[in-house]
């Protein structure tokens, strides 16, 4: 299946569509022809395979594999390509429809805020969040910003680490997700300290390592200082490791 994008004109239909009747939305709203657009970029085709895969294997458990999914169709498009509105919304609403409605299920509830629906399914606002955010845009920037090419052996390794749970995920939400090297540097920490990767530990090292970048300019240090930081954190939170 060679690859589409949503039109301007379908992105704002779909949107007024999610805000104005999130029932029939969520349901399903037919994309017709005059909504899409061939994706002019590169030439991406999706094996069906793959997209039954993704849209069957929604759990958090699966999340590595499914992005390394993602990233094998786009690894090769910039970061500019990668901003695209019109390219997410079209693989969380058309795509991988499925995927996105299972792997929240506060999208399932009566309740559910246009909010939470824009969130997900589309790619508005300022780009940490909306990486971070989008259901399939996460699961490509997850990968790109993870990768160690320094690593012969495995140049996913963080990545695994990066995806093993929610609470790590959401680090693209914050200043954090700026840092590369503050990043990758993190996640070489909890790999070899793996006793502390857990949601209610991850939850208070990112918020102390928040409150540290207020004080110091994180992006500045080398990583044997991201190293200090991180050990003064986990010991004064009373953490073994």
């Amino acid at each position: 299946m060679n690859l589409k994008i949503l039109s301007n004109k379908g992105y704002e239909f779909l949107k007024s569509k999610a805000k104005n009747h999130k029932s029939e939305f969520l349901k399903g709203i037919k994309i017709s022809d005059e909504m899409k657009l061939d994706y002019q970029n590169h030439i991406i085709t999706f094996d069906q395979n793959d997209i039954d895969s993704i849209n069957k294997n929604y759990h958090i458990k699966y999340d590595y594999e499914n992005a390394l999914i993602i990233y094998k169709y786009f690894k090769k498009i910039s970061a500019y390509e990668a901003s695209d509105k019109r390219l997410w919304a079209y693989l969380s609403c058309y795509l991988f429809k499925d995927y996105t409605l299972n792997r929240w299920k506060n999208l399932q509830k009566k309740n559910v805020t246009y909010s939470t629906i824009k969130s997900r399914f589309f790619y508005d606002g300022a780009g940490l969040n909306s990486r971070e955010r989008n259901s399939i845009a996460r699961l490509f920037w997850g990968v790109k910003n993870t990768i160690d090419n320094n690593n012969d052996d495995d140049i996913y390794h963080l990545t695994k680490i990066y995806f093993k749970i929610q609470d790590l995920t959401t680090l693209f939400a914050r200043n954090i997700g700026t840092y590369n090297n503050l990043l990758i540097t993190y996640l070489k920490f909890l790999k070899e300290n793996e006793s502390l990767i857990d949601s209610k530990k991850i939850q208070k090292i990112n918020k102390k390592l928040n409150l540290h970048g207020g004080v110091q300019d994180l992006s500045s240090l080398s990583n044997s200082k991201i190293y200090d930081v991180l050990n003064n954190i986990c010991t004064r939170s009373g953490y073994d490791f």
